[in-house]
C-alpha cells in the first residue's frame, strides 16, 4: 500500500506541471482570446441591435409620414368634395331660379294669350251675334217675300 501511495504521489508530482500548464493556459486564453472575443461580440451585438433599433425608428417615422400624408390627402379630398358640393348647390340654385323665371314668363305668356283669346272670343261672339242677326233678318225677309232660297 505504501508503494501505491508512492506511485500515486509520483504520478501527482509528474502531473503537477501539466496541471499548472493547463491552468496557466486557461487564464491566458481567457485573458488574451475569450475576453476580447466576448467584447467584440458584445460590440457587434450592440451595433447590430443599434442598427435594428434605428431601422425600427426609421420605419416608425416612415409610418408616421405615411399616416400624415394620408391624412392630408383625405383632408384635401374632403375640401375638394365640399367645393364640388358648393358648386353643385350653386348650380342647382341657379337652375331653380332660371326655371322659376321661365315658369313666370310662361305664366305671363299664358295669361296674355288667355286675355287675347278672351278678347278674340268676345269679338268673334259679337261678330257672330251681328251676323246672326243679319242672317236672321235676311232669312226672315226671304221667307216673308216668298222667295225660295
Amino acid at each position: 500500500m505504501d508503494s501505491t501511495f508512492q506511485a500515486l504521489g509520483q504520478i501527482l508530482l509528474n502531473g503537477l506541471p501539466t496541471f499548472f500548464l493547463i491552468l496557466f493556459l486557461n487564464f491566458y486564453l481567457k485573458r488574451m482570446f475569450f475576453t476580447p472575443l466576448e467584447q467584440t461580440l458584445a460590440k457587434r451585438y450592440e451595433l447590430t441591435e443599434g442598427a435594428r433599433i434605428a431601422a425600427d425608428q426609421s420605419l416608425k417615422k416612415a409610418d408616421q409620414r405615411i399616416a400624415d400624408y394620408q391624412k392630408k390627402l383625405r383632408e384635401a379630398r374632403e375640401e375638394v368634395y365640399a367645393q364640388q358640393e358648393l358648386a353643385h348647390r350653386k348650380l342647382a340654385d341657379e337652375q331653380a331660379a332660371e326655371l322659376e323665371a321661365a315658369h313666370r314668363h310662361a305664366e305671363e305668356m299664358l295669361s296674355r294669350t288667355k286675355l287675347q283669346l278672351a278678347s278674340q272670343k268676345a269679338a268673334a261672339l259679337e261678330t257672330l251675334s251681328q251676323r246672326s242677326d243679319e242672317l236672321a233678318d235676311l232669312i226672315a225677309d226671304s221667307i216673308l217675300k216668298g222667295k225660295a232660297a
